[in-house]
């Protein structure tokens, strides 16, 4: 993502799904990073998480930060919208899903993915 935006190269990909996402974006960061997103993805970004992951929990402990595989990011930003922008910003759709009824850790997801991209929609 940083690497295409970097490189100039807008909506190169049309949907992205981040499943337990072992990342974080720092909260000083979160809005150049919405920008970078916003210029890549033609379409919706999708985090899909679950507050009971315990190897994100490690994750947690390890780098001091929140990773986007057990919470909601970008959840209250006033320009996350499904709808277009009227005053030429680029437009950023990211949805978050909680899969905590799911899938019961980080490596559960594999097993159960038919059903979290069924959740997700992802087809549609």
């Amino acid at each position: 993502m940083n690497r295409l935006s970097k490189l100039g190269k807008g909506d190169m990909i049309h949907n992205l799904v981040l499943i337990a996402g072992a990342t974080f974006i720092k909260d000083k960061r979160k809005e150049e990073q919405m920008e970078r997103f916003s210029k890549v993805v033609a379409g919706s970004i999708n985090n899909v998480y679950a507050k009971s992951d315990s190897a994100l929990t490690m994750f947690n402990l390890t780098f001091k930060d929140k990773a986007i595989g057990r919470y909601k990011f970008y959840s209250k930003n006033e320009f996350n919208s499904a709808s277009p922008s009227d005053n030429g910003r680029p437009i950023f759709r990211f949805e978050n899903h909680d899969m905590s009824k799911v899938v019961n850790g980080h490596m559960n997801y594999r097993k159960r993915l038919d059903l979290v991209l069924e959740f997700i929609q992802f087809n549609s």
